[in-house]
């Protein structure tokens, strides 16, 4: 009987040396749980920081078409026929953004003269959102707008 008892005591000794499959298997859940909860905000964090660079670069790429508008309608020919430069592939952002632009006559003066036009421009991703819109007014070179 007396050797019973040892061989118990040994059997235990041998189940407390590590963790148990079912301890090992729920710390393992609740780490999982625990990575995904703070995998999320980094995931749509991500996701916003790129939607913000797209909208980022559809304005910058606005601003220098309504650049290009400008420099070109300094010449009063150019003005007066009211034609916009070419979209280039670099204007639309090499294939990633749509874009729309339009004219649009603001003032004329007493000998019918257009000498206020607004040009507006709208880029959009593939998506169908519109990542930025902008417009501006140039005048007639040469003429007061009184």
């Amino acid at each position: 009987m007396f050797q019973d008892f040892n061989k118990n005591k040994k059997v235990e000794n041998k189940s407390l040396k590590g963790y148990s499959l079912v301890e090992l298997m729920l710390a393992m859940f609740f780490f999982a749980i625990i990575a995904v909860c703070l995998a999320l905000p980094f995931s749509n964090s991500i996701n916003l920081s790129v939607n913000d660079q797209d909208v980022v670069n559809a304005n910058n790429l606005a601003k220098r078409y309504l650049k290009s508008v400008e420099i070109k309608w300094q010449f009063q020919p150019d003005y007066d026929a009211g034609s916009l430069p070419a979209l280039t592939s670099e204007d639309k952002g090499d294939g990633r953004y749509s874009v729309g632009r339009s004219t649009q006559i603001i003032r004329k003066d007493s000998d019918d003269n257009v000498i206020l036009r607004r040009v507006t421009i709208k880029y959009s991703n593939k998506s169908g959102q519109v990542l930025a819109r902008l417009f501006s007014d140039f005048d007639r070179p040469g003429a007061s707008l009184k």
